[in-house]
Formats: C-alpha cells, structure tokens, sequence
C-alpha cells in the first residue's frame, strides 16, 4: 500500500462564531480548478455550532479546535503546525 501523498498547499482559515461565512469561503475554494490542497479550518472556541456545521457539510475538511479563542496570528500558527504541504495560503472570514 502505497503512502497518501501531502498536498501541495494547505488552506488554513481561522474561524469564530462564523459558520456561515467559513462555509461559504470552503464552498468557493472547492469551485477552484486547482486540487492540490487540503482545507484546515482553526475553530478559536466558537459557541455557534460550527466544529458540527462544517464537519457535516464538509467531511474532508481538516477541523482544529482550540479550547479558548487564541487570535488570529496563533490560529494560524496552529494550523500551520497541523500541516505536511509545501506551501500555506491563510485567509480570513470572521477573526
């Protein structure tokens, strides 16, 4: 059996209590043409319900959760160490 390979870019969005808006920036990135990346959403302690959300909506996508709400530049920190690919594009919905 042969090892999975890791992606080329890893997509990391920090996310608080914006389900809505996370949901449809993952939405859009999979319209894309590129596919060599994978998906990690940072959730910083959201009460709104989106760890469940865009785990059922989105079953591919890689979910960290951080216990308290850390920031964006740790969120993302934290993303970055969830990740094996070469290349990071971080983006922002609701921080």
């Amino acid at each position: 059996m042969s090892e999975k390979k890791s992606p080329n870019v890893a997509i990391i969005i920090v996310n608080w209590d914006g389900k809505e808006d996370t949901a449809e920036c993952i939405k859009s990135i999979y319209e894309s043409t590129y596919k060599d990346f994978e998906i990690i959403i940072v959730d910083n302690a959201s009460t709104d319900g989106s760890v469940e959300f865009i785990s059922e909506k989105f079953p591919d996508v890689k979910i960290v959760k951080s216990d308290k709400n850390v920031g964006p530049v740790q969120g993302f920190n934290l993303g970055m160490r969830n990740t094996l690919a070469s290349l990071i594009c971080i983006l922002g919905t609701t921080l």
